[in-house]
């Protein structure tokens, strides 16, 4: 899912650490890349359970997109197990369908503490 924001002003810096401070808290290896477009917060589970994902800040302070992408391994291995199923793949699928409901979850709290955070950050960009 990816959103947008304009009009606030907002460190894009500060907001990828916060981000990467919420999903540290949440259990994740982080590490923030970033680029002239912008930040992208790698997140991998340091529990199983639920596959790794990025978070894409990109734009400019009062102009940005900030984007929860799911890791594309999880999308195949969904695939993988429907395929499977018929030759006893069932545990693949069983696996990818609920790593894909744990991060269906992780998303919901994500952008409720995106739009928290947001909205405590506007004006926080040099300039």
């Amino acid at each position: 899912m990816r959103d947008r924001w304009i009009h606030k002003n907002v460190n894009l810096q500060l907001l990828a650490d916060n981000v990467k401070d919420f999903l540290s808290q949440q259990y994740f290896e982080t590490r923030i890349e970033t680029s002239r477009n912008g930040h992208t917060v790698c997140a991998i589970p340091k529990k199983g359970g639920i596959s790794g994902f990025v978070v894409r800040i990109l734009g400019e302070p009062n102009d940005f997109t900030v984007e929860f992408a799911p890791n594309e391994r999880l999308r195949y291995v969904t695939r993988l197990g429907f395929i499977t199923t018929l030759l006893g793949g069932g545990g693949i699928l069983l696996r990818g369908l609920k790593s894909q409901e744990m991060l269906e979850k992780l998303e919901e709290e994500f952008w409720v503490f995106i739009d928290t955070r947001i909205e405590g950050l506007i004006d926080s960009a040099d300039g």
